[in-house]
């Protein structure tokens, strides 16, 4: 069964609620003097589960005075119902178990989610629908969407359904997928994974416009290639993945603040995933300040 909301049922939100929606791609990003953050997974708190729509409006709520990301995972029911979920199993995020591809949306909302601590929460696993409607009313709020048990062709459906496009960055970490989606949605913004010069070079041979473009960078990424980013005037990101490199700690911690200030600096990002944004868009709040 391929579900896909009514577009009788939400005619007369659309029709009620009108939103002003800055495009990506009208933001002067190389302009500001501090990154912009992203929050990975929507941002890893005590309380609020990743992933979930509580940790989103959080991160909202501290950091809309700017514009700033939510990044989030799309992954899909047995019956195509699109959820927010980052592993291929129910089982470390929630009391649920088994692949989320073979299970009924019956019993996923009846899941409860689990925080940091693994203590079961009241708040449920979030579909794509839910966090959708609520980032079209957020003004400063950008989604990074990291496509990975759903099809491109019915994320972008849904996206273009509740009409922000224009705030939505797609991940692609290959350049099959760059192509693909750019094929899909010759409008949309796109984040590319580089790694060497050669890559970088396919990429511009698909002639995809480069304010469409956020190049993505990884320890990978080498010397030469980040400094052909530059000289062309890419916007750039990464992620500094402050849970995944401190895996031997039960409650992992945000870096060093010198840390962020010098990967910021070296890298001279545009934009800094992290998993603690709140702390981490301090950190740089402070620093202008002086």
């Amino acid at each position: 069964m391929s579900f896909f909301p009514s577009k009788k049922l939400f005619a007369g939100l659309f029709l009620c609620c009108s939103y002003s929606l800055q495009s990506l791609a009208q933001i002067p990003f190389n302009a500001f003097s501090k990154p912009i953050i992203a929050a990975h997974r929507g941002g890893f708190y005590e309380k609020e589960p990743e992933n979930s729509l509580e940790a989103f409006k959080e991160t909202a709520q501290q950091l809309n005075r700017q514009p700033f990301f939510i990044e989030l995972d799309l992954r899909e029911s047995v019956n195509e119902r699109i959820y927010i979920l980052h592993d291929e199993t129910f089982d470390r995020t929630s009391t649920g178990a088994g692949l989320i591809k073979r299970t009924d949306d019956y019993f996923i909302k009846n899941f409860s989610l689990k925080n940091r601590a693994g203590e079961v929460t009241p708040y449920k696993i979030p579909t794509f629908e839910e966090v959708l409607q609520w980032a079209k009313t957020q003004k400063n709020l950008y989604l990074m969407i990291d496509v990975k048990g759903t099809s491109w062709e019915r994320a972008i459906d849904l996206v273009d359904f509740y009409e922000v496009r224009a705030k939505c960055l797609f991940l692609t970490f290959n350049l099959h997928d760059t192509q693909k989606v750019f094929k899909i949605a010759p409008s949309a913004m796109i984040s590319v994974l580089i790694t060497t010069t050669e890559e970088l070079n396919e990429l511009k041979a698909l002639q995809i416009p480069k304010n469409q473009l956020f190049i993505y960078i990884n320890p990978r990424t080498t010397k030469a290639t980040l400094k052909q980013i530059h000289q062309e005037k890419f916007i750039c990101m990464t992620d500094v993945s402050e849970n995944s490199k401190q895996t031997t700690k039960p409650f992992a911690n945000p870096f060093k603040k010198h840390f962020y200030r010098k990967i910021r600096r070296s890298k001279q990002l545009d934009v800094l995933i992290t998993d603690y944004p709140v702390v981490v868009n301090r950190i740089f709040a402070k620093r202008k300040s002086k």
